[in-house]
This record gives C-alpha cells, structure tokens and sequence, in this order.
C-alpha cells in the first residue's frame, strides 16, 4: 500500500516527462534541425515517442484516483507549461517570467495538489505555499541573454561566401575547431595523402620555396597546360632538371606508381584552382552549384557564414562564423575516409576479403533513399550491409550481389534503406560472405546517394 504522497509524486513525475518531451518533440522543426539537441531528438524519435505514450497511457490511469478538482490543477499546469513556448503565446521570450513560471508550477504540482487529495488545505497551508513560491523563486537565476548592442541582426555585417575545391576532402586535413577549414591552399586529397608518405617535403612545400619550388609555383607555372600531368609524372619518377635553374636537379622516384603520381600532381595542379578562391553570395536565394560538372565530380563545395557584433565600452566586437561542406552525391571508393581490408595500388582500390569495409563520415541523410554501389566481383557472390555509426553498429540497409565475371567489368546494384534517415551519420559498408573461400570477394569503385 503506497501513500497518497507518493501516489502523488508518480504522477507530478509522469507528467512532467511527457511534458518536456512533447516540448522537445516540438522544437525539431527546420530552424533549428542543425544543432546538436535536434540532432539527438531526430537521432531518438521512435523512442521518444514510445516513452511518451507509455506515460500518457499510465497519467490518464492514476488520474481516476484524483479528484475533478486536482485533475483541473494539473490541467491548468500543463497549460501553462505548455504557453511558455508555443506560439502566440512564446512566453520563453520573457526571461523574467521563467522564475515565476517554474515556481508556481512547481508548488501547484508538489504542494497544492497534495494537500488537497488529504485535505490538508488549511490557512496556514496557504501561507506554507506562499513561503515555497518565495524561496524557489529565489532559487531561480533572473537572467535575459540577450545581444544588447545589436537588438537585431545587421545584414551588412553577415558576409557569406562559397568555394569549389576538385580534390577530395581527406578527413586527415581536419583541423581541430575546424580553424583552418576552409583554407584556399590546404585541403585533403589522395594526392596529398601519398606526398605526405613520400620524401616530397624534403625539397618542397606547400607556398615557400626550399630546396626546390614551392608546389603553389609549380602549380602556377604548369596547371591547364596541354601535357602538363604527363610531362611532371614522368619527371617525378625519372628525375630531370632545368626547369628551375641548374643547381639542384629532382631525384628519380621509380618505385612510384605512375597513376600514384598523377594523383600527387592533381593535387599540386589544384592549388592555384581558381575555383577555390571564395566568391561572396547574397544572404538568400539559391545557388546553381555547376564548377563539379567539369572535374569527374569528386571534390566538394564550402559555404561559409561569418558575423560581427558591435563593440562596447565593455567587449570588443565578437565575430563568429560557421561552415558545411557539401559533396557530390556520388563518391569515389577511393575517397573513402577508411578501407580497412581494401588495398589503395596503382591508384584504385583492390579488391577486399570479407567483413572488409569502407568508412564515410558525416553523410546527411536526410532524404536519401537509396544507395548504389558500383562494384566488381570475379567469381563470388555475397552481400553488403550498410550500418551505422559503427562497423558493429545497426544495420539500415543490404543487398545481395553476384560475380560480374572478372575483375575489371564493373556493375551497379541499389540499396534500399530500411527506415528513414534524418540526420548526419558516419556509415560503414561491410562485405560480407558467409561462406568459404572469404579472401578477394569484392571490389569498389563508386558509391552514389539518390
């Protein structure tokens, strides 16, 4: 046998959950979907939305147990929780009120109601009701954050540009706090990825001349000149000299793969890209994104948001900025940001065992409804999941594949997903042969988003 108090208690409980969930439920709408709490409240809307029922199904079973009285209160409660920020009302904008608000409903809830289920309700109960509204009030920070200097936002003071850069983006050329991010003249590729392996910067870097030309100079001199990546491929690895005076000459690199090279002079290549300089856009409207059309689409785009405040007598002026890259929807396998159990050599991958897989981080979702795989498969048949946030993680979608007959004929299967998506995941494709031989099963070239 429970008592009234703790019966009570239940229920304040209850309902203050399904109170604050149909909130939360409610403020994941477009404005906002970006941030880090929607993305979590899109990531667990099924299980939200179970829970809720579930308290709602239990909160309208103990009310039988209430008076009509009591059940008028808490109705009342809900109410004006539910004012505090739904539109017209918005009551969130006054900041002075959320005090008030909290402590009224925390003594309808925790005290009123109580007392009068034990008819407890007396004069000084009243003034004991009081004395809590008091002290909880207290309790409660009177704050209003607010911009004080720019009451609204100056939009000659927003400035929003975009860039174009052709190489991949590596996840290696991340920087912490993403301060160099969108850098014009460091960015991640395949190319780059390779120098960083070979002997490159012990004669050259990236804009400063060394031993050597810098690569910016290189680029300058050769970049968009017919013949120019064959001519520089085949410099790399036989070594040559002239070009740049007579004192130092390149060393031959012939254990270089020849298309290991062409993808290291790309990269060099698109350091003075004119498209990767940043061109301002208008605050709104829409952008015709078409510099990828002319590249084998495989780098990515960047736009950029930066605002400055005004300054006061107190603060110097504040600027903060943002950023989101946006890819092709079709990606390189190559590109992938891990393959584990895949062999990059001779400038592609090679074909995987079983339970090999490529890793792709950050892909947006929302939207997508299938992904194609473009693969080859000499003489095997198995099967592809597609699994997020860990290699081990939930499985959203499979598709069984056959053998294309060899190696080098390729063929496209599509993969529906299982549920919808809303958010940004990081997604592993997984090979998978269950049975044996399990070695050299498959070969990705391309993975597509529709």
């Amino acid at each position: 046998m429970y008592s009234i108090f703790s019966f009570i208690s239940l229920v304040v409980l209850l309902s203050t959950y399904l109170q604050y969930n149909v909130q939360r439920g409610y403020m994941l709408n477009p404005s906002n979907q970006f941030t880090e709490r929607s993305q979590w409240l899109a990531k667990h809307r099924k299980t939200l939305l179970i829970s809720v029922g579930l308290c709602l199904i239990v909160v309208l079973f103990l009310c039988n147990n209430l008076s009509y009285l009591s059940i008028g209160i808490m109705v009342g409660a809900e109410l004006i929780s539910t004012f505090y920020y739904l539109p017209p009302f918005n009551f969130r904008k006054y900041g002075y009120l959320k005090p008030i608000l909290i402590s009224a409903i925390w003594v309808i809830s925790c005290g009123l109601v109580p007392l009068i289920e034990n008819n407890l309700l007396t004069e000084n109960a009243v003034w004991f009701l009081v004395s809590q509204f008091c002290f909880i009030t207290t309790l409660c920070i009177l704050f209003d954050v607010k911009d004080a200097e720019d009451k609204a936002i100056n939009p000659k003071k927003l400035k929003t540009v975009y860039n174009y850069n052709p190489q991949p983006f590596s996840p290696d050329a991340e920087p912490v706090g993403g301060a160099k991010a969108i850098s014009t003249v460091e960015s991640g590729s395949i190319g780059k990825t390779l120098m960083n392996a070979s002997d490159c910067k012990a004669c050259h870097t990236v804009d400063k001349k060394a031993v050597g030309p810098s690569f910016t100079d290189i680029s300058k001199k050769y970049a968009g000149r017919e013949g120019s990546l064959q001519l520089l491929t085949k410099k790399i690895i036989e070594g040559g000299g002239g070009t740049w005076g007579t004192v130092h000459v390149m060393a031959a690199h012939p254990q270089l793969a020849k298309q290991d090279v062409n993808e290291m002079v790309k990269y060099i290549f698109s350091l003075s890209d004119p498209k990767k300089a940043f061109k301002a856009i208008p605050q709104k409207g829409s952008l015709a994104l078409s510099e990828h059309k002319t590249d084998n689409p495989k780098g990515f785009y960047t736009l950029k948001t930066q605002y400055t405040d005004n300054k006061t007598n107190d603060a110097p002026a504040q600027t903060s900025s943002d950023f989101i890259r946006l890819k092709y929807n079709t990606l390189r396998a190559m590109d992938a940001d891990l393959h584990p159990g895949f062999i990059f050599e001779w400038g592609q991958l090679r074909q995987g065992d079983s339970k090999a897989y490529l890793l792709y981080r950050n892909i947006d979702l929302t939207g997508i409804k299938t992904i194609s795989f473009e693969y080859a498969s000499q003489d095997k048949s198995g099967e592809i999941e597609i699994r997020k946030n860990s290699v081990a993680g939930p499985i959203i979608g499979k598709v069984k594949y056959e053998p294309t007959g060899n190696w080098d004929t390729m063929k496209w299967i599509d993969c529906k997903l299982e549920n919808s998506e809303t958010d940004f995941q990081d997604l592993y494709f997984v090979a998978i042969k269950k049975d044996k031989p399990t070695d050299k099963i498959i070969k990705f070239k391309s993975v597509k988003f529709d």
